[in-house]
């Protein structure tokens, strides 16, 4: 294996490894605020469990965009689509 491809190898390992341990402490933390923050108990991991829901439905409607308009094309609107998703209110806090 040639050092390129070590080099390379190790970028990818560690950005799995950050991703899996930020997912855990999100995943953990959601709850925790969650159920300190909301009323009703059940439904403290509900914003949580619906961003996941709604990547799994958006992800077929994202793979077909892609497959017609191109892979550069469906990245270049789902960053348009994240970034117009700020609201003012967001962007003030």
């Amino acid at each position: 294996m040639s050092q390129t491809t070590r080099g390379r190898l190790m970028i990818l390992f560690l950005g799995q490894l950050l991703f899996t341990a930020s997912f855990s402490v999100d995943l953990t933390l959601t709850g925790i605020v969650g159920y300190q923050l909301t009323p009703d108990k059940p439904l403290a991991t509900l914003p949580y469990s619906l961003i996941t829901l709604v990547a799994c439905l958006t992800t077929f409607g994202a793979s077909i965009l892609m497959g017609r308009l191109g892979r550069r094309i469906g990245f270049i609107l789902g960053a348009m689509a994240g970034t117009s998703s700020l609201s003012p209110v967001q962007l003030c806090l």
